[in-house]
């Protein structure tokens, strides 16, 4: 006994249907892989991404150091925070009296921003947008303001000991500038 197969003859339409669905399929990932690496951002390791827009129940921003993200375009928007170090040379009274030299009070400070989650979203409040030097006299007036307050205090409770009021003056400084989003890096008189 044998088995025959008849030969059914293919329907051209059929053909059409299938190789369009086909096309509309290779043409579909084709356009979502292009999306995909148009709106992925890659974050260097000396910059901040900061996301805008929906990013999350509660949040105004999320800010990523290292890796990356999908900006989902119309929902979303990006923009970079430099990591770069700032030099804040503070001038004028606070820094040239007689008690900050005899106290060995730093005039030269080097700030950048911080990379915690906290002090990230608080440079993406305040810094985002500004310039470098924008950036650089917020700092400067931080800075200069806690060395004002510094003196004062140091004029109205005399210490010898220089070592623990650059301790306080630094802690304090650097309370000031992590709301700011910057944290200090060093600092020394010239």
């Amino acid at each position: 006994m044998s088995i025959t197969f008849l030969a059914a003859e293919p329907d051209p339409q059929l053909f059409v249907v299938v190789a369009v669905a086909v096309f509309l399929i290779v043409a579909m990932f084709f356009m979502i892989m292009v999306m995909v690496i148009k709106y992925y951002k890659r974050c260097p390791s000396n910059r901040i991404l900061v996301i805008l827009g929906r990013t999350g129940p509660g949040e105004r921003c999320q800010c990523i150091h290292g890796g990356g993200r999908l900006v989902i375009p119309v929902f979303q928007d990006y923009r970079w925070l430099s990591l770069d170090a700032i030099r804040v040379e503070i001038s004028g009274p606070a820094a040239s009296d007689e008690l900050a030299e005899r106290l060995f009070l730093p005039n030269v400070f080097n700030v950048a921003i911080g990379t915690t989650p906290d002090l990230m979203q608080h440079a993406a409040k305040h810094l985002l947008d500004r310039t470098q030097d924008e950036i650089r006299q917020l700092a400067e007036d931080a800075i200069a303001g806690r060395l004002d307050h510094a003196l004062a205090d140091q004029r109205s409770r005399p210490s010898d000991d220089s070592a623990a009021v650059l301790d306080s003056l630094s802690k304090a400084i650097e309370s000031d500038l992590n709301q700011l989003g910057l944290t200090l890096l060093n600092s020394r008189r010239t």
